[in-house]
């Protein structure tokens, strides 16, 4: 994104730009907060445990995805397959990883 007016390149423009970017999903996540607010105690138990558990094994899907692709397939290099334009190997990066953190997150 290229700053053109001087004010957007101070530090509080660059905030303001980066606050309107994700406007939608600050929007969403406000409305869920307020939501959940109004939720019985046992209930807020249930869906913060559940929020903490799909994080957890998203992460955990994010780094075994990438230390199993580091020792399966050390000579990929994304960077690389990217400016060399070999697009049959980013697709299959982007599966591995979706695959792997798809299937951590789900449990299975």
């Amino acid at each position: 994104m290229e700053l053109r007016r001087a004010a957007d390149q101070a530090f509080l423009g660059k905030i303001g730009n980066g606050l309107m970017r994700i406007r939608t999903e600050l929007i969403a996540i406000i409305i869920l907060m307020a939501a959940v607010w109004f939720l019985p105690v046992e209930a807020k138990q249930g869906l913060m445990a559940l929020f903490i558990t799909k994080a957890m094994f998203v992460t955990l899907g994010v780094l075994y995805a990438h230390a199993s692709r580091k020792f399966l397939f050390p000579y990929l290099d994304m960077e690389g397959l990217i400016k060399e334009h070999h697009w049959g190997g980013v697709a299959f990066l982007t599966a591995y990883y979706g695959v792997v953190i798809w299937a951590f997150a789900v449990g299975g």
